[in-house]
């Protein structure tokens, strides 16, 4: 089966990198960054930590991410941004270097569908209160 003859490796910096608050090209960011009318921050005193039954999310995401068949040909890095909001739900994820500038791989589609189904993350916290923060994670796709 050709599903089991591909293998996705997938390589995520340790250690999430964050996003200025500046447009992309492909509008991922807006210039007034908020979410639930509040300010989505691009830095904390204590990051969002993600553990789902032990797992990193470099794992959930390995396990969870079905190369698409009818894209057999695309490899490389895939970078998506996306908003831990404060009860640690992943939203707005957004591809911010597309393949294509006009529409999205069925390869960038299925990257944005774990990250939507991701389970909860522990909130970040600014102040001694949870907030929302803004998060980018390169994913490296090779297939072997």
């Amino acid at each position: 089966m050709l599903k089991q003859l591909i293998k996705i490796s997938i390589l995520i910096l340790k250690g999430l990198s964050v996003l200025g608050q500046t447009n992309s090209i492909n509008n991922c960011i807006p210039t007034i960054d908020t979410f639930d009318k509040q300010t989505v921050l691009i830095s904390v005193e204590i990051m969002p930590e993600f553990n789902f039954e032990g797992q990193s999310e470099s794992l959930y995401i390995f396990k969870n991410l079905q190369y698409p068949i009818e894209q057999n040909d695309l490899q490389g890095k895939v970078i998506v941004t996306f908003i831990i909001d404060t009860f640690g739900t992943v939203r707005n994820s957004c591809i911010c270097n597309p393949y294509h500038a006009s529409k999205v791989t069925p390869l960038e589609r299925e990257v944005l569908r774990v990250f939507n189904s991701m389970p909860k993350w522990k909130s970040a916290v600014n102040g001694g209160i949870k907030v929302p923060i803004r998060l980018k994670m390169p994913i490296f796709i090779c297939q072997r």
